[in-house]
């Protein structure tokens, strides 16, 4: 029973590093962000980024049919991830998912999905 609960943890184990090897991590390109916006399609908020090629991120952020603002922040790619600054701090963390046409999905810091609409401005 011993030698049988060893060989299926053992299988197990090969399958979940099989796995953890198949996923393929895509990474961020300055041109694929500088001169773009990003505008959030998925959930009830505003969320539109606009990547300028000198760092600088013009945003528009609230909520759909409700008050928004429009702060400015810098943007920096790090580790693979397109990260948004405040000073020093790092307020959002975009991971990479998918790329496909003119829309990406993305990680978000918080750990939730998002989908953006991506156009050159």
């Amino acid at each position: 029973m011993k030698l049988r609960i060893a060989v299926i943890a053992g299988l197990f184990s090969l399958l979940w590093v099989s796995m953890v090897a198949a996923i393929e991590v895509i990474e961020w390109k300055r041109d694929q962000v500088a001169g773009h916006r990003f505008e959030l399609v998925s959930g009830d908020k505003v969320t539109v980024y606009d990547f300028g090629a000198n760092g600088v991120v013009l945003a528009t952020v609230g909520l759909k049919n409700g008050p928004v603002t429009g702060p400015v922040f810098q943007w920096r790619i790090e580790g693979g991830q397109l990260q948004i600054l405040e000073g020093d701090r790092v307020i959002e963390s975009l991971t990479l998912l998918k790329a496909e046409g003119k829309t990406v999905t993305v990680k978000r810091k918080s750990g939730d999905e998002a989908v953006f609409v991506v156009t050159v401005r």
